[in-house]
Order: structure tokens, then C-alpha cells, then sequence
């Protein structure tokens, strides 16, 4: 049997795929939301827009980073849609 020279390191596993959030509950326009979070806590979202369709109601979160980062994003955004809901928002 051969063995290695060197051992393989396990890595800590990222996260791939965009999150998709549907924000409708909040805004006519994910781009007017994304906006505020952005200026509000620095947190950088795309907007579903560039994908045509329904995209004014959504956003997407870049999840590719590892799982304490995407909870610290979240625990923001959570922290953002609040601040967005108590100045008023444009909720539909």
C-alpha cells in the first residue's frame, strides 16, 4: 500500500449558492431596499432585477464565505429590515 508523503488538510467548507430573499413583504423595490441596507449597516445585496421577470421583489445574498460570516450578514440584515419597517419603508 502507498501511503502520502503529506497529509491532506481538511478545509472549512463555504457555502455556495446565492440567497434568494423575497422581500415583497417589505418594498415594491428591491432596488430602493437594497439601497438602504447598504447606507444603513454596509451590507452589499443584488437586486433580483437583473434577472428579469419578478426580480423587483427579491434580493440575492452572496453566501460563498464561511457559515460565521453569513450569520453575521444575516443578524444585519434582520438588523436592517427593522430600521427599514420603523422609518416607514415603502412596505406594500
Amino acid at each position: 500500500m502507498i501511503k502520502p508523503s503529506k497529509e491532506v488538510e481538511k478545509i472549512e467548507q463555504l457555502l455556495a449558492d446565492p440567497l434568494w430573499l423575497d422581500v415583497s413583504a417589505y418594498t415594491d423595490s428591491a432596488e430602493k431596499l437594497a439601497a438602504f441596507i447598504r447606507v444603513d449597516i454596509g451590507l452589499y445585496l443584488s437586486v433580483g432585477t437583473v434577472y428579469r421577470g419578478n426580480g423587483a421583489y427579491f434580493i440575492r445574498m452572496n453566501i460563498a464565505c464561511p457559515l460565521t460570516t453569513v450569520e453575521e450578514g444575516l443578524r444585519r440584515l434582520t438588523q436592517s429590515l427593522n430600521h427599514w419597517h420603523l422609518q416607514g419603508g415603502n412596505a406594500s
